[in-house]
């Protein structure tokens, strides 16, 4: 029996990392990547700390069988903050209300548009930087020739993304919704569209629409243009 507490806190040590961990590079919130970094810390050293104290207690020992219990106890804290702290809030919402979730996009047009929003306006517009699959924070910051950690804040304070690959999505969303309604387009198969806005998966495009637009990508292009871009000026909205 004695066993079990060191499974646990093996187990939940290697929860509270992975939750530390996943989806850095998307995180566009500055205190929830210290967080990070400060959490993935306070695990290592638990871990390290608790693999040194256990070597000098007697394996058979009940000081030792205690000594995994506090470990692990300290382990599942720090996962159970992981959860609630670093997940997504979208998370809690149910499918059905996440067009709200979407954010209206300012236009390039707008003379409060500061020269790095409309560059990045710029690059996703004309550009179509977000059709390349697999793009990252990294990638599209080095084409903005701007620092990532100043790609993450405007990103962030500007356009009100918490994520990147959320901010991504809406995007790519958009843009095969212009697609989707386009009269020159009416042959062009879904699944193109879909490849072709950067998704690497008919599913998971599918998927998304759904989710954002309440609909398939089928039922959407069936509404005819000008219901369709009626719908999509109430569920992806533009700045006036």
């Amino acid at each position: 029996m004695r066993v079990i507490p060191a499974i646990l806190q093996t187990i939940f040590a290697g929860f509270s990392l992975y939750w530390s961990l996943a989806n850095w590079s998307g995180d566009l919130v500055e205190t929830r990547l210290r967080a990070r970094i400060v959490l993935a810390s306070v695990i290592a050293l638990n871990m390290i700390g608790s693999s040194l104290l256990l070597r000098v207690l007697a394996q058979d020992s009940i000081a030792n069988y205690y000594g995994h219990v506090a470990f692990t106890a300290v382990n599942l804290a720090v996962l159970l903050f992981l959860l609630v702290f670093l997940s997504d809030e979208s998370l809690a919402v149910p499918l059905k209300t996440k067009q709200a979730l979407v954010r209206p996009l300012p236009s390039t047009s707008l003379p409060e548009t500061d020269p790095a929003t409309a560059k990045l306006l710029e690059l996703l517009e004309h550009g179509h930087i977000h059709r390349r699959p697999s793009l990252t924070l990294k990638e599209l910051a080095d084409a903005m020739q701007l620092p990532e950690y100043r790609l993450r804040k405007l990103i962030h304070e500007r356009l009100g993304y918490q994520n990147f690959n959320a901010f991504l999505h809406d995007y790519r969303i958009r843009d095969a919704c212009r697609q989707l309604r386009d009269p020159a387009m009416t042959r062009v198969p879904i699944l193109t569209i879909a490849l072709s806005t950067g998704y690497q998966s008919i599913n998971t495009f599918n998927r998304g629409f759904r989710e954002i637009m309440g609909m398939p990508p089928s039922a959407y292009r069936s509404l005819g243009g000008e219901k369709a871009r009626e719908l999509s000026g109430k569920i992806l909205p533009q700045s006036p």
